[in-house]
């Protein structure tokens, strides 16, 4: 009998295939993409903007957004027209997921960490103003659209340099990737930079609505401020604080109902390399994570904004 693997190769070019590669795409229909759904896409904004409006419903006195409108407009509408207008949408992919679920899951997240930007302004007692964009990411290039392990955000308090790096996930499970724990204490062996987690978990019921998970693609746009120019040059090591804020949301078939929102703060550089609450987790791509445990959070977003002090962080 001859050789299968000769009589594999001459079937596939019977079928018109010099290749196994041409005929796993064809076979599969790979090569037969739909186009974007923008009506789709349409609904799905304005089910974000149901969702900020019932997120700001529950957000206690000066915490909440007084002109939702205008930051819709901001912060979805602006964020998707960037994106649509220099072909980025067609390129996102997770998992095989539709480019329009991930298109919604990234603005879902984006959305939030700006919606609590002035919030976390306030806990550290700065003007939102000088909270710096100072990310890899670029809306209009699909190649810098990506996780980096560099901060996001970039402040001054008390003569320090703090970067703020802003993860967000939408599985309803507390985690934080375990790269950006080790990153944390490589940077605090090396450079005497503390890292502090502030997790927020948002747990969401939607009616009729898909649960579309996506990593959060980090930043809207990067702003070149003079004034953090103007301190990057003065940073020492001792005098940086590098600070993850992770914010997960959870969609259920269900209704609109903020049931479990609680904000944690940890210590990333303090976790050890053997901790127990290293798990892996399948949801986040058989990634390893670190597990927190519900004694981080300290702060209920129905409850009043609490002190730097009396989180305990050492700031």
């Amino acid at each position: 009998m001859d050789n299968p693997a000769n009589y594999f190769k001459t079937y596939r070019l019977e079928l018109g295939f010099s290749n196994q590669s041409d005929a796993k795409f064809f076979l599969a229909a790979k090569d037969i993409t739909p186009d974007i759904d923008y009506a789709y896409i349409t609904l799905l904004n304005e089910r974000l903007i149901k969702i900020l409006k019932n997120l700001n419903k529950i957000l206690v006195g000066d915490l909440k957004n007084n002109d939702l409108k205008l930051f819709s407009e901001k912060y979805i509408t602006r964020p998707y027209e960037i994106l649509k207008n220099n072909d980025i949408i067609s390129k996102l992919n997770n998992q095989g997921r539709r480019p329009e679920q991930v298109l919604f899951s990234w603005l879902r997240g984006f959305a939030l960490v700006e919606l609590f930007k002035p919030i976390f302004a306030k806990l550290f007692s700065i003007d939102v103003a000088l909270m710096v964009n100072i990310g890899d990411d670029d809306l209009k290039n699909i190649d810098t659209f990506k996780r980096t392990p560099t901060a996001d955000l970039q402040i001054q308090k008390n003569g320090e340099i703090i970067n703020i790096e802003v993860q967000t996930g939408f599985q309803g499970i507390n985690d934080i990737k375990e790269h950006k724990v080790r990153e944390a204490k490589r940077v605090s062996q090396n450079n005497g930079i503390k890292t502090i987690c502030i997790h927020r978990d948002l747990c969401i019921n939607m009616n009729n609505h898909q649960n579309a998970i996506f990593h959060q693609l980090d930043n809207f746009i990067k702003h070149s401020h003079s004034f953090a120019m103007t301190i990057f040059h003065k940073i020492t090591k001792s005098a940086k604080l590098v600070i993850l804020l992770i914010i997960p949301t959870y969609a259920k078939v269900s209704h609109i109902d903020i049931f479990n929102g609680q904000v944690a703060f940890i210590r990333l550089d303090s976790i050890k390399d053997n901790d127990i609450n290293f798990v892996t987790r399948q949801q986040m791509e058989g990634q390893s994570v670190f597990s927190i445990d519900q004694n981080y959070f300290k702060w209920r977003l129905l409850d009043a904004l609490p002190s730097l002090k009396e989180l305990g962080v050492g700031l």
